[in-house]
């Protein structure tokens, strides 16, 4: 029992240690990536098909060429949505400065054209008649004074009445924007939480913003009176021609969690004694019915709707975020289809004015019921004043009017007109007492009509396409506009994409209250008294047990303090906090198996100790698991097998002491071992300054061939380094070469030996071979040689060079032997190049093209200096030159020297 209660005083302290340090935000931050990866986990959440976000994007401001676009520019965007029937608009968009005077476009390149043209038409008119009454003595030219006097004053009166038509090309962009909302109908604006007092914001704005915005008496403060709310030292509301023609206002600000993502949101912010909602809570509120609302400090009641929306422990809502990337989270419109579509409006009935100045418009060449410009201009006219009424309830009549129109435009155009027009200019062009210029304007007409015409049914089939379009996409949205450009960097990071453009976190929060799939998390002091339960089970069971079912228990404790609230959170959408139970479990399953594992020691030690000094910690981790594998005997396992040597080992030995001589071989075998073992191989012994090992066993690794080829090539970078330190430190005379040989293929592996002496090692022909091929470095001037069995195990990262077909001393049947090149992304372009070029240097050589082939490998040596292979292949194509081998040659060399 002593025992028993000494060991829960880990669990005890476990607990208390990793729930208290809950309070700190790095170990916040880590509990939240734990709720990040939950969320993943998780089904995602349904997508309201009515929620659209209208992106200002990088093809909207690129091709409008403007940022921010300008009032004007989102006004008549707002306007053309309204022709297509949306629910809702919320603007991420904080317009609280005035803005500059802006350019009425309409106004500039219709209307004064227009009444230019009419004007001056006038004066000419009455000019032309006051003259030719004069010249055909209608009235002596004495009594012309009066109609001469009144002919200015119509001129004059002309002047005035045109310059306040120009006065109306500049145009108030805020009112115009204001107005278009207004026009709209269902609009949510801004108005921001600040942390510091704003001096600019005036006295009749802000009581506009605190008389009208604020939930006043719809919220409830329940219970004990504890207000979960933050606090805000003032608002800083759109200005007052945007404020007074919305709908509703609600803040966009957003706390973002320390380590920079995005989880959760503000719903109610207090000002003074007055609270304001967050921009898309506030948008759901009013599309509620503005319920009555309670709180009692851990949840948000709309009353009525019987919705209750969980707060989490800092009195947010969790977003409920899609479980896409932000172009596929909801539906998508670029603001620039919108500001395209006036564009080819405007195009369209420019050409048809053109039409109209030649008097191709009417009929026969169109016989509807209406005159089709003059129907454009009269819709222009009531668009304007449905606008400055404020009356959206006119945009389903607007809008009827407009296809109809578009109706008539594209019975003209894909009529008969044309041709009938043609066909007109054809006989007008035969008359014989047409003037010279009369014929050269018959010629512009002939190419200026086809062209028109055409250029006309592409505006007219684009426009259909997207007014298509945007009915579709838009009728009955829930729209949010807001800026989505990666110039424009409001750009934030959620649980599923680091690079979330902001403006799509208001159509999470009004789709995750529509759904009212709502995520919730649990009190700290409830996430401690699990976390005390489960460390304590733990520890009970863990003790109890030996190491073996201990250690087992201990994990599947662990595991289940993972699975068990996840399980919750997939189900029910609570979040405990997995953190705390994770570690208390793991540090009290650590704690108690270290005693019992001191119960066990002196046996396991005395393993340890006796076997550390000369076999792997792998070898020893398997005996000390299984002590029969101390019995002799062995097992075949498909392995792979590396020998290593030093080039010249006797010659630098020869100018060493016996003492330096160990501290150099201890220095190289420690460097060169601990590749090997890092690559999970095991050494099976150091014969002088040669290393033999081998990979896949005792541990069973199913890519062994590649740790092998990874380790020879670590070990070649490793002795570059090495060398520079020796021959610094005056510890070799000379730099250091190794040579290393690799096969793969049976072996067979384990303890041989006697009952007395044993040694893990490995035996067989493909041991022997390995062996060998470490030597036959030697005669290609290479450094790491590998056989086909190995090459074939290898992936695509190792580049690799076939050498030739050989029987080595000692084995009969050939063998096909690679040089092992280095990493592939590690090599040269140059290196690369050469390898290609020595592999057509060996098919020219195999085929016994002994020029082509030397030529071939003289260009190997140009990119690789000393190239060994290609020199050994330069010499034998001169050799085959002069004398040509047998004609039963396989190009098979036997190699007589080890």
């Amino acid at each position: 029992m002593k025992k028993v209660l000494t060991a829960l005083v880990v669990p005890l302290i476990s607990a208390a240690l990793f729930s208290g340090l809950l309070f700190t935000e790095f170990y916040r931050g880590l509990d939240s990536k734990l709720y990040d990866l939950m969320l993943r986990i998780r089904p995602g959440i349904h997508q309201d098909e009515r929620l659209l976000i209208v992106d200002v994007d990088d093809r909207t401001i690129t091709n409008i060429n403007m940022y921010p676009l300008s009032r004007d520019i989102f006004a008549d965007g707002i306007i053309l949505m309204k022709e297509f029937n949306p629910f809702w608009a919320v603007l991420d968009i904080e317009f609280v400065d005035r803005s500059p005077a802006g350019i009425n476009l309409d106004v500039m390149n219709r209307n004064i054209p227009e009444e230019f043209d009419r004007t001056f038409s006038d004066i000419q008119v009455n000019q032309e008649s006051l003259f030719h009454s004069l010249l055909e003595g209608r009235f002596p030219i004495e009594e012309a004074g009066p109609i001469v006097g009144e002919l200015s004053r119509f001129t004059l009166s002309e002047k005035d009445r045109l310059y306040e038509e120009v006065q109306k090309i500049a145009r108030d962009n805020d009112e115009y924007l204001g107005l278009a909302l207004s026009y709209f109908g269902n609009v949510t604006a801004t108005v921001n939480m600040m942390d510091e007092e704003d001096p600019t914001i005036t006295d009749e704005l802000r009581s506009y913003t605190e008389e009208n915005f604020p939930f006043k008496d719809k919220l409830e403060i329940d219970g004990d009176g504890y207000d979960p709310f933050s606090e805000s030292a003032e608002i800083k509301p759109s200005i007052m021609k945007i404020l007074s023609r919305s709908t509703t206002a609600g803040f966009p600000r957003v706390e973002i969690d320390p380590d920079g993502v995005r989880r959760r949101v503000d719903l109610i912010y207090r000002n003074k004694e007055n609270y304001y909602g967050q921009l898309g809570f506030m948008t759901y509120w009013n599309m509620s019915g503005r319920p009555s609302m309670a709180t009692d400090g851990r949840s948000l009641h709309l009353k009525g709707k019987e919705i209750t929306i969980p707060l989490t422990q800092d009195g947010r809502m969790f977003i409920h975020w899609p479980k896409a990337n932000y172009i596929e989270s909801f539906r998508h419109l670029s603001f620039y289809d919108l500001y395209r579509h006036d564009l080819l409006m405007d195009d369209l009935f420019y050409n048809l004015k053109l039409i109209e100045q030649e008097g191709l418009l009417g009929y026969p060449y169109y016989d509807g019921d209406i005159n089709i410009m003059d129907y454009y201009r009269e819709l222009e006219s009531y668009r304007e004043q449905f606008v400055q009424a404020g009356d959206g309830t006119a945009a389903a009549d607007y809008r009827e009017a407009r296809d109809y129109l578009l109706g008539e435009v594209a019975s003209l155009l894909n009529g008969t007109g044309e041709e009938m027009i043609l066909q007109d200019i054809e006989v007008y062009g035969l008359n014989p007492d047409l003037s010279e210029d009369q014929r050269i304007y018959v010629e512009d007409l002939k190419n200026f009509v086809p062209e028109v015409f055409s250029s006309s049914r592409n505006i007219l089939a684009s426009l259909q396409s997207l007014r298509s379009y945007l009915d579709e996409t838009i009728d009955g949205s829930i729209s949010v506009l807001g800026y989505s450009g990666t110039s424009t960097t409001d750009i934030g990071v959620n649980p599923f994409e680091e690079g979330y453009m902001n403006v799509g976190l208001y159509a999470s929060v009004i789709n995750t209250l529509i759904q009212r799939d709502f995520l919730r998390d649990i009190p700290i002091w409830l996430s401690a008294v699990i976390t005390l339960i489960i460390a304590v089970l733990t520890t009970l069971i863990v003790f109890r047990l030996k190491p073996g079912p201990g250690v087992a228990a201990g994990l599947l404790m662990a595991m289940l303090s993972f699975v068990l609230p996840a399980l919750y959170f997939y189900y029910r959408g609570t979040y405990i906090n997995i953190l705390p139970p994770i570690l208390a479990t793991v540090s009290a399953f650590l704690a108690t198996v270290i005693l019992n594992l001191f119960r066990e020691s002196r046996e396991k030690g005395f393993i340890r100790g006796a076997f550390s000094h000369y076999l792997s910690t792998d070898v020893i981790t398997e005996l000390i698991d299984d002590p029969s594998r101390l019995a002799l005997g062995g097992e075949e396992r498909e392995l792979t097998a590396i020998f290593t040597d030093i080039k010249g080992f006797s010659t630098i030995s020869e100018k060493l002491t016996p003492t330096e001589l160990v501290s150099l071989l201890n220095l190289y075998l420690t460097e060169m071992s601990d590749i090997i073992m890092e690559e999970k191989g095991t050494i099976d012994k150091y014969e002088g300054d040669a290393i033999i090992s081998f990979f896949g066993a005792p541990l069973q690794i199913s890519n062994h061939a590649e740790k092998a080829c990874m380790a020879a090539l670590k070990m070649r970078d490793a002795e570059k380094s090495l060398n520079i330190r020796l021959i610094d430190q005056n510890i070799t005379p000379s730099p250091i070469l190794t040579r290393i040989g690799i096969n793969t293929g049976p072996m067979v592996v384990g303890n041989m030996g006697t009952s007395k002496k044993m040694d893990y090692t490995i035996m067989g022909s493909d041991v022997n071979l390995a062996s060998r091929l470490e030597g036959v470095n030697k005669q290609y001037g290479t450094q790491i040689l590998i056989s086909g069995a190995t090459k074939k195990q290898i992936g695509d990262a190792f580049v690799t060079r076939e050498l030739d077909k050989v029987r080595v001393v000692g084995i009969q049947r050939p063998v096909t032997i690679y040089e092992l090149c280095g990493f592939r992304k590690q090599l040269s372009e140059d290196q690369l190049r050469a390898y290609e070029i020595y592999h057509q240097a060996l098919e020219f050589f195999r085929a016994k093209k002994w020029a082509q082939a030397e030529e071939f490998f003289h260009m190997v040596t140009e990119l690789i200096h000393n190239d060994g292979p290609s020199d050994v292949f330069i010499k034998r194509c001169k050799q085959y030159s002069h004398k040509a081998p047998p004609a039963d040659w396989d190009g098979v060399y036997n190699l007589v020297k080890k």
